[in-house]
């Protein structure tokens, strides 16, 4: 992480939480103080001096909003930013936390690569996630919006554990045209043809371009042919389930970056717990209003934004763990972009030079064209920085970039599942 080496205060009463975000923040190189003590989390913040405070609200004694209070109250401490842990995911919830003076929100369980990004943006000075703002806009904006009228089918297209009714209206939405155009592309999965053709519509009114399917197995072979920048999908499907589908997203190497929101019909824990288990970015209700639902979208698209970008930057820069190493090609290729692309990892330098989108240039080593373009596939570490320039024609390599990636990833894939388990 970029801010690696900062002080951070955990206040948090379960133990096994506690334990879990200490070797998540030591991972990425923090110094970790907790307690599981709401009452004495004051003192312990004037004494450490930290970046930053990670504070669960439903604790004994004193609950997450009574800690802020305290800080907030005490000129020493009230310049600290706190950030809240909540197993509660109501919106209602978030909207008290941000107006509280909370910097961010963080529901559990989460996953390592949201809590350490949010972390680090925090730590970086930036805005930590958008939700802030998104959540002010939300509560500012028009609530007498009424809900859709349209109820789910009755048929057996409709699923039992799917809403009785489709979520309500939009109001305050977050800024979708900042986006670049080539993310505003999705998959979504779902058996349900009121639902999903209801979200495809929402989507497509905000400039996406949507895929669906009616399964897992139909979603996936959507995904590997389209390629979009995020999925969602329904838990339960007939066959290939919501988290069987997750599974083998996260096993293809060429979309196993993808971010994938769960829509459920109940927000059941076990389920909530298991699609994080598999994977999943988010877990959202299918009675979650519209315009939070696309205000995560935002969120998670956002990610992949500062890069893609190539408007207000001379160089785009970033890290593969985020995006994977086919999605960076993806991203100069999709953007019909010509410049350099370079991919450090130790000692490692990956060159790619692009024409139009089309890879025209590849080394890696002693490896050059098409050899280099698969072994850089197989990188799941290294940051990348893309130069636009004025690039020499030049033959692609393959007969097209897509068969190039195609058959890099499914070389990949052969070989990691021709390994014994437990090797990489």
């Amino acid at each position: 992480m970029g801010q690696s080496g900062r002080r951070i205060v955990v206040i948090e009463d379960n133990p096994d939480v506690g334990a879990l975000l200490q070797t998540l923040l030591h991972s990425a190189g923090h110094v970790v103080v907790s307690t599981n003590e709401s009452k004495g989390a004051v003192e312990l913040v004037r004494r450490e001096e930290p970046d930053l405070v990670l504070c669960d609200i439903a604790m004994p004694e004193l609950d997450g909003y009574g800690v802020l209070k305290a800080l907030q109250a005490d000129p020493e401490t009230a310049r600290y930013p706190v950030v809240f842990l909540t197993a509660h995911r109501e919106f209602s919830e978030r909207v008290r936390a941000f107006k509280m003076g909370v910097v961010d929100y963080v529901t559990k369980p989460f996953t390592r690569e949201t809590l350490l990004r949010k972390v680090d943006r925090i730590l970086k000075g930036l805005d930590p996630s958008g939700d802030a703002a998104a959540t002010e806009a939300v509560d500012s904006s028009d609530e007498d919006a009424p809900p859709a009228s349209r109820a789910a089918a009755s048929s057996g297209d409709a699923q039992g554990r799917d809403p009785e009714s489709l979520p309500q209206g939009t109001g305050s939405l977050p800024p979708f045209g900042a986006l670049p155009e080539m993310l505003r592309n999705i998959l979504i999965a779902d058996d349900n043809a009121v639902f999903r053709g209801f979200l495809r519509e929402v989507l497509t009114k905000h400039g996406f371009t949507v895929h669906v399917a009616r399964d897992g197995e139909e979603a996936l072979a959507l995904a590997i042919e389209k390629r979009p920048w995020l999925i969602m999908t329904d838990v339960s499907m007939p066959e290939v389930d919501g988290f069987e589908l997750c599974r083998r997203v996260r096993a293809t190497t060429l979309i196993s970056h993808t971010p994938v929101v769960f829509l459920s019909g109940w927000d059941d824990y076990r389920d909530r717990q298991r699609a994080l288990q598999v994977g999943a970015d988010e877990f959202l209700s299918k009675q979650t209003p519209v315009r939070e639902l696309l205000i995560r979208i935002h969120l998670l698209l956002q990610r992949y934004s500062d890069a893609a970008s190539s408007s207000r930057k001379p160089a785009m820069e970033g890290s593969i763990e985020v995006v994977g190493a086919a999605g960076v090609l993806q991203m100069w290729h999709q953007g019909r972009l010509s410049g350099v692309c370079t991919v450090r990892s130790g000692t490692q330098l990956f060159e790619a030079r692009f024409k139009d989108g089309e890879i025209v240039y590849a080394s890696v080593g002693d490896r050059s064209g098409a050899a280099a373009v698969y072994g850089f596939l197989g990188w799941t570490r290294g940051q990348f920085r893309f130069v636009p320039a004025d690039v020499p024609a030049g033959e692609p390599i393959g007969d097209s970039f897509d068969q190039l990636l195609l058959e890099g990833c499914r070389l990949l894939d052969e070989t990691r599942r021709s390994e014994p388990e437990g090797e990489s």
